[in-house]
Protein backbone atom coordinates (compact mmCIF):
# COMPACT_ATOMS: atom_id res chain seq x y z
CA UNK A 1 0.00 0.00 0.00
CA UNK A 2 1.37 3.17 -0.84
CA UNK A 3 0.67 6.73 -2.19
CA UNK A 4 1.33 7.89 -5.60
CA UNK A 5 1.67 11.28 -7.37
CA UNK A 6 -0.81 11.67 -10.67
CA UNK A 7 -4.91 11.97 -11.43
CA UNK A 8 -6.03 15.63 -11.72
CA UNK A 9 -5.92 16.99 -7.90
CA UNK A 10 -3.06 19.99 -8.25
CA UNK A 11 -1.41 21.22 -5.60
CA UNK A 12 0.61 24.69 -5.30
CA UNK A 13 3.63 25.89 -2.75
CA UNK A 14 3.14 29.25 -1.93
CA UNK A 15 6.21 31.66 -0.85
CA UNK A 16 6.24 32.24 2.90
CA UNK A 17 4.85 35.89 3.07
CA UNK A 18 6.67 36.34 6.66
CA UNK A 19 10.25 35.83 7.58
CA UNK A 20 11.78 32.83 9.49
CA UNK A 21 11.64 35.04 12.62
CA UNK A 22 8.20 34.99 12.50
CA UNK A 23 7.55 31.54 13.64
CA UNK A 24 8.25 29.57 17.05
CA UNK A 25 10.91 27.35 16.11
CA UNK A 26 10.88 26.08 19.48
CA UNK A 27 7.43 24.60 19.88
CA UNK A 28 6.59 21.51 17.89
CA UNK A 29 3.85 18.89 17.19
CA UNK A 30 3.55 15.88 15.07
CA UNK A 31 0.50 13.99 13.92
CA UNK A 32 0.64 9.98 12.77
CA UNK A 33 -0.86 9.30 9.69
CA UNK A 34 -1.34 5.33 9.32
CA UNK A 35 -2.43 3.60 5.63
CA UNK A 36 -3.39 0.16 6.31
CA UNK A 37 -5.04 -2.41 3.98
CA UNK A 38 -8.37 -3.94 4.89
CA UNK A 39 -7.07 -6.45 6.70
CA UNK A 40 -5.39 -4.34 9.12
CA UNK A 41 -8.87 -1.95 9.03
CA UNK A 42 -11.11 -4.56 10.43
CA UNK A 43 -8.67 -5.19 13.26
CA UNK A 44 -7.76 -1.51 13.73
CA UNK A 45 -11.76 -0.40 13.79
CA UNK A 46 -13.69 -3.57 14.40
CA UNK A 47 -15.82 -2.36 11.80
CA UNK A 48 -15.59 -4.09 7.85
CA UNK A 49 -13.42 -1.78 5.24
CA UNK A 50 -15.08 0.23 3.09
CA UNK A 51 -15.92 -2.12 -0.30
CA UNK A 52 -13.77 0.00 -2.60
CA UNK A 53 -12.28 3.07 -2.95
CA UNK A 54 -13.98 5.88 -4.33
CA UNK A 55 -13.31 6.97 -7.44
CA UNK A 56 -13.46 10.32 -9.55
CA UNK A 57 -16.64 8.20 -11.50
CA UNK A 58 -18.55 7.33 -8.35
CA UNK A 59 -17.76 10.48 -6.73
CA UNK A 60 -19.62 12.17 -9.66
CA UNK A 61 -22.00 9.83 -10.42
CA UNK A 62 -22.88 10.30 -6.36
CA UNK A 63 -23.46 14.28 -7.35
CA UNK A 64 -20.85 15.32 -4.65
CA UNK A 65 -19.70 18.52 -5.10
CA UNK A 66 -16.12 19.48 -6.95
CA UNK A 67 -13.90 22.65 -6.01
CA UNK A 68 -11.45 24.56 -7.30
CA UNK A 69 -9.24 27.34 -5.33
CA UNK A 70 -9.47 30.68 -7.33
CA UNK A 71 -5.35 31.74 -6.63
CA UNK A 72 -4.30 32.38 -10.13
CA UNK A 73 -3.36 35.50 -8.50
CA UNK A 74 -0.62 33.97 -6.15
CA UNK A 75 2.63 33.20 -7.31
CA UNK A 76 3.82 29.35 -6.69
CA UNK A 77 7.28 27.51 -6.22
CA UNK A 78 8.49 25.33 -8.68
CA UNK A 79 9.31 21.76 -7.04
CA UNK A 80 12.55 21.88 -6.17
CA UNK A 81 15.51 18.72 -5.92
CA UNK A 82 13.61 15.30 -5.54
CA UNK A 83 10.15 16.60 -5.90
CA UNK A 84 10.77 17.99 -9.54
CA UNK A 85 11.20 13.95 -10.39
CA UNK A 86 8.19 12.52 -9.35
CA UNK A 87 6.50 10.43 -11.65
CA UNK A 88 2.70 9.95 -11.65
CA UNK A 89 1.31 6.50 -11.26
CA UNK A 90 0.03 6.54 -14.99
CA UNK A 91 3.73 7.84 -16.14
CA UNK A 92 5.10 4.52 -14.02
CA UNK A 93 2.23 2.24 -15.58
CA UNK A 94 3.04 3.23 -19.01
CA UNK A 95 6.73 2.92 -18.49
CA UNK A 96 6.68 -0.68 -17.13
CA UNK A 97 4.01 -1.72 -18.23
CA UNK A 98 3.48 -0.33 -21.96
CA UNK A 99 -0.23 1.58 -21.02
CA UNK A 100 -1.61 2.74 -18.33
CA UNK A 101 -3.44 0.37 -16.42
CA UNK A 102 -5.44 2.46 -13.68
CA UNK A 103 -9.10 3.43 -14.44
CA UNK A 104 -8.48 7.26 -16.03
CA UNK A 105 -11.49 7.75 -18.38
CA UNK A 106 -12.57 11.77 -17.93
CA UNK A 107 -15.87 11.93 -15.84
CA UNK A 108 -18.47 14.77 -15.96
CA UNK A 109 -17.73 16.84 -13.10
CA UNK A 110 -20.76 19.23 -13.38
CA UNK A 111 -20.27 22.46 -11.85
CA UNK A 112 -17.09 23.03 -10.17
CA UNK A 113 -17.15 25.08 -7.03
CA UNK A 114 -14.69 28.18 -6.69
CA UNK A 115 -13.27 28.99 -3.16
CA UNK A 116 -11.54 32.18 -2.81
CA UNK A 117 -8.23 31.89 -1.02
CA UNK A 118 -7.68 34.53 2.20
CA UNK A 119 -4.85 34.60 4.08
CA UNK A 120 -5.32 34.53 7.73
CA UNK A 121 -3.19 36.36 9.29
CA UNK A 122 -3.06 36.93 13.05
CA UNK A 123 -4.28 33.12 13.07
CA UNK A 124 -2.01 30.53 14.30
CA UNK A 125 -2.56 26.77 13.55
CA UNK A 126 -3.47 24.98 17.14
CA UNK A 127 -2.90 21.60 18.51
CA UNK A 128 -6.63 19.57 18.57
CA UNK A 129 -7.88 17.57 22.13
CA UNK A 130 -7.03 14.06 20.95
Amino acid sequence: MGLGAGGRMKQKLYPDPYSLETWDQTRTSRVFVHIVNSALWREITGEPAPESPVTAASYAAGGLPWFDLYDEHLPALDPTGALAHVASIKEMDAKTFGQPLQDDDPVATGPVHKLLVKLARGLGVRDGSW
